[in-house]
């Protein structure tokens, strides 16, 4: 393997050095062309077009497809964007392949890599679960939540296939890796709905919210969870608490307003719209429901609308 370093790729001696050293890095520049390399402006939107592009695009023409070229998953993506059609997700690398494709993962070497090739020592225990007896600074923390991106993208993909055991499985050592890693958690938690496994689902969504109070579709998972448990009371609850704690939400509250409504909680079903109103003044449509909410909740759940003081539905 020829380790090629992107920052260093702006300096000439570092491009003669991987041209001539042993293996070679192909290239087919001279020594005065590399000399002549210099960051130039883009002429059409004025950005900076650096060295290190010219001389990638060199090594990819060069080599053309006689060696294998791959990108590591911590390389800033404006490096590798204008490849992105081409490059396929392999565990902590993307390749370089000659299929064309966006978002494209090797789930069967991504699976293998995660199961029988990488070491998760200091990371996780022989049993499986996070090693927390070890220091790690928050920038190493943060490099190998890269290993936690790549099992949630097998998690993904396995829920997308409706494979909910295999994403399950994916899922939780996405977490047991890093335990602060917020992406993926929403639909770690429907994976565990489809799968049946309403208990566990609900526990998932209660943690996360703990990681990352901020997201609301955590508060709605929670909410789905517990109707989903045949408890849509609960489940009431559950958003009401929620419109407070993220107040932006809308989903929160027109989620409120339908299981209110389903229920034939009508009062509570209106106070959810009106809450929405007063806070989101700007938000014309929400308000248009409001001003003819007893039509709608006629409309939505038929019987169950309320007379109002004058004995009839407005």
């Amino acid at each position: 393997v020829q380790v090629v370093n992107r920052r260093l790729l702006n300096t000439t001696w570092y491009v003669r050095q991987i041209r001539d050293q042993d293996p070679p890095v192909p290239m087919d520049l001279t020594d005065q062309e590399i000399e002549r390399l210099r960051p130039v402006r883009n002429p059409k939107d004025g950005s900076v077009i650096w060295m290190y592009t010219r001389v990638l695009d060199q090594i990819v023409r060069t080599t053309n497809w006689k060696r294998p070229i791959y990108f590591g998953v911590t390389v800033p993506p404006e490096v590798w964007q204008i490849y992105s059609e081409h490059l396929e997700m392999q565990g902590m690398v993307r390749r370089l392949v000659t299929a064309k494709g966006k978002y494209m993962v090797n789930d069967h070497m991504m699976a293998r890599n995660l199961s029988h090739i990488y070491c998760w020592r200091g990371i996780l225990t022989d049993d499986g679960l996070h090693d927390g007896s070890v220091y790690k600074s928050p920038d190493v923390v943060t490099m190998y939540q890269n290993y936690s991106v790549a099992a949630m993208q097998l998690s993904l993909n396995s829920g997308y296939r409706k494979d909910y055991g295999e994403a399950i499985r994916w899922g939780e050592l996405a977490y047991e890796i890093s335990p602060d890693f917020k992406w993926g958690r929403k639909e770690l938690g429907v994976f565990y709905i489809h799968a049946g496994r309403m208990n566990e689902a609900l526990d998932h969504f209660r943690r996360s919210i703990a990681v990352d109070p901020g997201n609301c579709d955590l508060y709605i998972g929670v909410a789905g969870a517990q109707e989903s448990m045949n408890d849509p009371e609960s489940a009431l609850r559950s958003l009401e608490e929620a419109a407070a704690v993220v107040p932006d939400c809308r989903d929160v509250f027109t989620n409120g307003f339908q299981i209110a409504g389903n229920l034939g909680r009508m009062d509570k079903a209106k106070d959810f719209i009106r809450l929405w109103v007063e806070k989101h003044p700007a938000d014309r449509e929400m308000a248009a429901i409001y001003a003819d909410i007893d039509r709608v909740l006629l409309e939505q759940f038929g019987s169950g609308a309320p007379a109002d003081t004058t004995g009839g539905l407005r």
